[in-house]
């Protein structure tokens, strides 16, 4: 409903996809292996499970993530940092050998754009809409990603309604 071109990034707990919407249209898409569940944590901050995709980034930063063991705020803030960046990479058009790694998809072509919009579970922290923690890194990816707008004083335009879940889950919503 608006004259500006958009990059919407759909934040979700294995993966974060991208579209450029050019004119209305979808013109491109991307998705990486970056989410908000990509480690899962009990309450007391132990790693209960964690996926290949955060052992790779892990093992770049020289965190070590162990089942069974605390994650340290140091190592978690660290780690939730470079997902945020590895989603920008995307958006910015340069990607790390990480990044690359990362990629379900082959890089997107970049197109330029007035705003971003964001959705999946993660969006919701980064438009501030929750608080609460669920076992993973939403809330710091939230943070992170959100500093990292700041950083770059991206605009940022917010969806009349946010949906929590994403792939099936929100097609379900929708449908119901």
């Amino acid at each position: 409903d608006t004259d500006q071109d958009l990059l919407h990034v759909d934040i979700g707990g294995g993966t974060t996809k991208i579209a450029f919407v050019v004119e209305g249209f979808v013109e491109e898409t991307a998705s990486i292996n970056v989410g908000t569940r990509l480690v899962q944590l009990d309450d007391d901050g132990v790693v209960t499970h964690y996926e290949d995709a955060a052992a790779a980034v892990a093992d770049d930063l020289g965190v070590e993530l162990t089942v069974g063991e605390p994650l340290g705020d140091n190592d978690r803030d660290r780690l939730v940092q470079r997902f945020a960046e590895l989603i920008f990479e995307v958006v910015d058009g340069d990607l790390s050998d990480l990044g690359r790694e990362l990629m379900i998809t082959e890089a997107p072509e970049r197109y330029p754009f007035d705003s971003l919009t964001f959705s999946g579970g993660g969006a919701e922290y980064v438009y501030g809409r929750e608080t609460g923690t669920f076992g993973d890194l939403g809330k710091e990816l939230g943070d992170a990603i959100q500093f990292e707008i700041d950083r770059r004083e991206v605009p940022v335009g917010e969806l009349e309604t946010g949906i929590r879940a994403t792939s099936l889950g929100s097609t379900q919503h929708s449908m119901q």
